[in-house]
């Protein structure tokens, strides 16, 4: 018998997860406490339980090393949210780049204790957010005009996934004001995006085809995390379920759709794309 691809086997252990939310309650259904998407303050207690030990030691001195450096004016990674003159606040790059340096600055916070990391990695977002940045994204892509990170689901997707694990890591560091903030940002300005793009899809001559590609899959995965972050804050049950039930949906559709028997998928999708839906939907196990 054949060795199984990476991708094949990253495909069945989603689907076995899709399986077994499908017979889940809804999640979070009584109050839960954060962390609670990636992670729980269990999990978290465990690694930090682990990090003496040797190969735990240098992977965790590899992402304070860059973390230290996203902080540094002096460093090449900093992240000058005060002046916000690099190129990354103004064009495609920040979508990912900007997301990168928050959450990996909010992991090193809660890891290490360290409020110099926690309070770099808000700084970063709550600038985002009251400067409204996204508002200003423009440059080309690709040599055309570039229309910004709600241009398309793709970018909307790697903008966003982040705040979910930020907002759901750091939600005890957050002053009160701030989880409001954060959390309107990501529903009024994402979930709001996202929901309505999702819902008018089948109405294309492309459907259901085009949701075996990679930036439904990612639109729908970030949408689907930050909808589970807020998940009973948002003072609207009925909506924070349709929501769900539109991205899980389309997450499902990308797994009949997109990846094959083989493991491919229709356009070459990363292995850490694929991994989302796994991810994800673990939670609702």
């Amino acid at each position: 018998m054949k060795t199984m691809t990476l991708g094949r086997t990253i495909a069945m252990m989603a689907l076995l997860s899709v399986a077994a939310a499908s017979a889940a309650p809804v999640p979070y259904a009584t109050p839960t406490p954060h962390p609670r998407l990636v992670c729980n303050q269990r999990d978290l207690d465990a690694v930090r339980g682990r990090l003496a030990g040797a190969v735990e030691t240098r992977a965790l001195q590899q992402m304070l090393k860059k973390c230290d450096g996203y902080l540094d004016p002096g460093s090449r990674l900093y992240v000058d949210w005060k002046e916000r003159k690099k190129s990354f606040w103004h064009n495609r790059s920040g979508a990912t780049w900007l997301t990168k340096c928050f959450e990996e600055l909010a992991w090193a916070g809660v890891l290490t204790g360290e409020a110099n990391y926690i309070e770099g990695s808000k700084n970063i977002v709550l600038t985002i957010i009251r400067e409204r940045v996204i508002d200003t994204i423009g440059g080309t892509n690709y040599g055309r005009p570039y229309g910004g990170w709600l241009s398309q689901p793709l970018d909307a997707g790697h903008s966003s996934r982040s705040l979910a694990v930020f907002y759901d890591l750091l939600y005890d560091h957050l002053a009160e004001d701030e989880r409001t903030e954060v959390r309107d940002y990501m529903t009024k300005t994402y979930l709001s995006y996202f929901y309505d793009y999702m819902r008018k899809l089948p109405e294309g001559d492309r459907y259901p085809g085009i949701l075996g590609h990679n930036f439904a899959l990612i639109g729908n995965s970030a949408a689907a995390l930050m909808t589970l972050a807020v998940w009973g804050e948002t003072g609207n049950a009925e909506l924070e379920k349709q929501w769900l039930e539109t991205f899980i949906g389309g997450i499902e559709q990308y797994l009949d759709i997109g990846i094959g028997p083989d493991g491919g998928n229709a356009v070459n999708l990363s292995v850490r794309a694929a991994r989302r839906p796994q991810i994800l939907l673990r939670f609702m196990t």
